[in-house]
């Protein structure tokens, strides 16, 4: 091969081997510019993330501040610790308290002269009518402070009815020998129930005898 040939020969690979270190540098490049971009996004999204926390703190911070009224400024005093908002706490809880206790005592009294007028018609032999304010006591008061002396009351009013009635029936003696029954069941652990032996002795004695004339009435 001629000299010549040979010399274009080596300018078309010295041409060749720039062709590809060109292109070695434009990807090079083009990697750094990858690269590049990454980080300015990697960056703009931990700017965002950053910007997103401190309007997150932000908001809470407001949010605080509108529950609380803020922050003090300096030289203010906090509202919750003024001299004027605890006297009228102070008093607020003090007129709470004595609503209360006025409205325990006004139910206590309620409660007494419900109790007392049921009584009052138990001892005027009322029986009917007592049965009823008891029955009316023990559903007002189920807890309260008469109530085992109003259960008790109202036991004797029943038995009563049939003790002191005009006429008897095999069935009245029956009901009131059951009432009888009833008081001793219910009642005999209260604390006044010694005291009513002997009114339930004499009770069980009438019917006794009521129930002897009703039988001899019935054979005749």
């Amino acid at each position: 091969m001629p000299k010549e040939d040979y010399d274009d020969y080596d300018d078309v690979e010295e041409i060749e081997e720039v062709d590809e270190f060109d292109d070695d540098v434009e990807e090079i490049e083009e990697i750094e510019d990858v690269d590049e971009i990454q980080e300015v996004e990697a960056l703009d999204e931990a700017s965002a993330d950053k910007g997103r926390r401190q309007l997150r703190r932000g908001k809470l911070s407001e949010f605080s501040d509108k529950l609380t009224g803020g922050a003090a400024r300096p030289g203010q005093q906090e509202v919750k610790r003024s001299p004027f908002v605890m006297v009228m706490a102070g008093a607020i809880l003090g007129l709470l308290l004595l609503a209360i206790v006025f409205g325990v005592m006004i139910i206590s009294a309620s409660e007494q002269r419900s109790f007392d007028a049921a009584m009052a018609k138990l001892k005027e032999k009322s029986y009917p009518e007592a049965e009823k304010r008891f029955e009316t006591f023990l559903q007002a008061y189920p807890k309260g402070e008469y109530v085992e002396q109003a259960r008790m009351g109202l036991h004797k009013s029943r038995i009563q009815k049939y003790t002191a009635a005009e006429s008897y029936s095999v069935a009245a003696v029956g009901e009131g020998l059951h009432e009888i029954e009833e008081f001793n069941r219910v009642c005999r652990d209260f604390d006044g129930f010694a005291d009513e032996r002997d009114d339930i002795r004499r009770f069980a004695q009438r019917i006794a005898r009521v129930g002897a004339i009703v039988a001899k009435d019935q054979r005749r």
